[in-house]
């Protein structure tokens, strides 16, 4: 139960430019007692992308706020809006995607990937996830992970608990 031990005080901040970052760290060190910002949800904050220039830019912000004693997270929807991308869970009814991702699929490698680099290259030290979602049943039978519907969910809960212990 770390909130016995650790209850950090965060904001979400929802301006992830340079300057947006800039001026919430400020704003954060002059109140005192803030530990954290956390790039929210709807602000522009993309934990997927590997584009050097933007994992850049993130490091610089990251550090600026570092060095005045306040960490950083980010937010990430990771198990929705993958539609069509190939890794959908597929309803076993229905024959359906559900939109949302199958993390006993390759997705879960792609973005394990994924934040692994982004962490490394920038220096986040929390991540807020929202998904993946467990319990929901993928029947297709092209996933690298799972074989249709019957150990889909199973296969997706050992797949996320190795994504969070790897993290």
């Amino acid at each position: 139960a770390p909130q016995t031990q650790e209850a950090p005080l965060f904001m979400h901040l929802t301006n992830t430019t340079p300057a947006g970052i800039k001026s919430a760290v400020d704003q954060i060190e002059n109140v005192k007692g803030f530990d954290m910002i956390i790039f929210s949800f709807g602000s522009g904050f993309n934990l997927e992308n590997t584009d050097p220039a933007y994992l850049k830019q993130m490091k610089a912000s990251i550090a600026y706020a570092n060095a005045r004693g306040i960490e950083v997270g980010g937010y990430d929807l990771i198990a929705d809006t993958r539609s069509g991308t190939g890794y959908d869970t597929i309803d076993p009814v229905t024959g359906e995607s559900s939109g949302n991702a199958c993390f006993a699929s390759k997705w879960a490698e792609i973005l394990g990937g994924k934040v692994e680099t982004f962490i490394n290259a920038t220096g986040l030290s929390m991540l807020e996830t929202d998904g993946p979602y467990a319990g929901q049943p993928c029947a297709a039978e092209d996933h690298e992970h799972h074989r249709g519907a019957d150990d889909s969910v199973q296969k997706q809960f050992e797949k996320q608990a190795a994504f969070y212990a790897r993290l």
